[in-house]
């Protein structure tokens, strides 16, 4: 069953835009109340995706100054186009629609990158309007960032199709690449500790079918192996995900990211 959702806005320029999460100081990006769609997720793997809440509009007697806008969303059971082969996300067979660039890059971040509170620049859209990219930081003070890189895909809005830290560089596998176990995983990093954790993810699940670690460089962008067994999954597409651990708490999910769309 499909419903109606609300989502929170403000206007663009005036602070990173973030789902309604854990942390209460986060704000949003208005969007185009005029174009907006969204439909309700029907979930591919209910035991591997967490659920995203949302916020409502506070009323005007509890604010001080204007009532902010709220973006209208609707639901329709209209036909969608299907998620491309070579999006991240939303997972094949959903029915999730992203009206705005940074909607679909919060939700990555947070449900697909596991990141408690992350924080979103304005997107920079590209002058044909089909492609935009959103900048992710672990937390309110910053952190190493992550870019994530989007395209519109007609009615469906906009889906994930990149992802990559500013100093994670994943070499092998390339992007689309089939892959089988044990699957070695090379790069070039600099994170905290020198350690960055490989994980093998199959399509439609956040927990990993496969996971290792390798050392780069702390100091330095310094070269990294890892090598990865894991099951053929039923999915015929997954992701490999290196990530850097937050120094100040790992528990509160990645510092940053790199993803790479792989077949199996």
């Amino acid at each position: 069953m499909v419903g109606a959702v609300s989502v929170l806005a403000r206007a663009e320029g005036q602070g990173p835009n973030v789902v309604a999460g854990p942390d209460p100081s986060s704000t949003t990006t208005a969007l185009d109340s005029s174009t907006t769609t969204a439909i309700a997720t029907i979930p591919v793997d209910t035991t591997a995706l967490a659920p995203v809440t949302t916020g409502t509009a506070p009323s005007p007697s509890a604010t001080s100054g204007p009532a902010p806008t709220v973006a209208r969303t609707t639901s329709t059971t209209a036909p969608l186009p299907p998620v491309p082969d070579d999006a991240l996300w939303p997972p094949p067979g959903s029915r999730t629609t992203f009206p705005a660039p940074e909607r679909a890059a919060e939700d990555f971040a947070r449900r697909f990158l596991g990141m408690a509170t992350p924080q979103l620049t304005p997107g920079r859209v590209s002058a044909g309007g089909g492609e935009a990219t959103v900048d992710v930081r672990p937390f309110s003070s910053g952190g190493p960032r992550t870019t994530v890189l989007l395209r519109r895909v007609g009615a469906r809005g906009w889906v994930v199709v990149g992802c990559s830290a500013e100093r994670i560089f994943v070499e092998q596998p390339a992007p689309g690449a089939a892959v089988a176990s044990p699957l070695t995983v090379r790069g070039r990093a600099q994170v905290f500790e020198g350690t960055v954790d490989v994980e093998v993810r199959r399509d439609g699940a956040t927990a990993p079918i496969g996971r290792s670690f390798g050392t780069g460089g702390g100091t330095e962008v310094l070269p990294f192996e890892a090598t990865v067994t894991f099951v053929r999954p039923p999915t015929p597409r997954g992701t490999v995900v290196v990530t850097e651990a937050r120094a100040d708490d790992a528990t509160q999910g990645p510092a940053a990211a790199t993803v790479v769309r792989v077949r199996f």
